[in-house]
């Protein structure tokens, strides 16, 4: 495969996506970088889970089933978490009648539930570390390789649009020789007025010499 850096303005466009690929990889090894990146998975967020917690018993008459629920969790300080128990939550949130709260509830955090939560995060939180330092590492490593590929497709279209211009250049070259019939005197006068010197060294005659070869063959 030749070096990216020689390939002519044709053989750039004719590049396949593979081509692109490989040129791709093949510079990224030259300069140390990874040949493929693959961002790491995220992990899933620390435990910060609540209990609700009984805090108050309004001064309101209550059935007797409501009534010994409410002893019971006073009597043992009890928390209870509607996400476990969602009938006993809704016994003591909301009275039917009158839509007032049987009793008060707050979302609060238990030492219990804070060691629970913490021996959960333990894990999590070396996770975190690890996927903190994957990830410096992988969008240092996705932004040089993006640099390198605009790079490429920033060459691909640059010549692109010299061959378009060289085309069009021929073309009225073209124009010039049928306008000077053929004298290449005449054609070459009336280019370089609308073009440059260089540029009908660079574009028509290194075509002509070609053009020119193949007659002779």
């Amino acid at each position: 495969m030749k070096p990216f850096n020689t390939l002519t303005n044709q053989e750039l466009i004719d590049l396949t996506p593979e081509h692109i690929k490989a040129h791709l990889n093949y510079i990224c090894a030259e300069e140390g970088l990874p040949l493929e990146v693959k961002e790491p998975v995220r992990p899933e967020s620390l435990h910060t889970e609540t209990n609700l917690v009984l805090t108050s018993v309004p001064a309101v008459i209550v059935d007797r089933e409501v009534g010994d629920l409410i002893m019971d969790i006073l009597n043992n300080h009890q928390q209870y978490s509607h996400k476990y128990n969602t009938q006993v939550y809704n016994l003591l949130s909301v009275d039917d009648t009158y839509n007032i709260a049987k009793a008060g509830l707050v979302a609060g955090i238990t030492s219990e539930k804070a060691a629970q939560n913490e021996a959960g995060n333990y894990a999590l939180k070396k996770r975190w570390e690890e996927y903190n330092a994957e990830k410096e590492i992988y969008d240092e490593a996705a932004t040089k390789r993006s640099e390198k590929i605009a790079t490429i497709h920033d060459q691909i279209s640059s010549a692109r649009g010299l061959l378009r211009n060289q085309e069009r250049m021929l073309a009225e070259w073209s124009k010039y020789l049928e306008l000077a019939n053929n004298d290449r005197g005449v054609a070459e006068k009336f280019f370089v007025e609308r073009y440059s010197q260089s540029e009908f060294t660079d574009v028509v005659m290194s075509v002509q010499e070609d053009v020119d070869e193949e007659r002779q063959q």
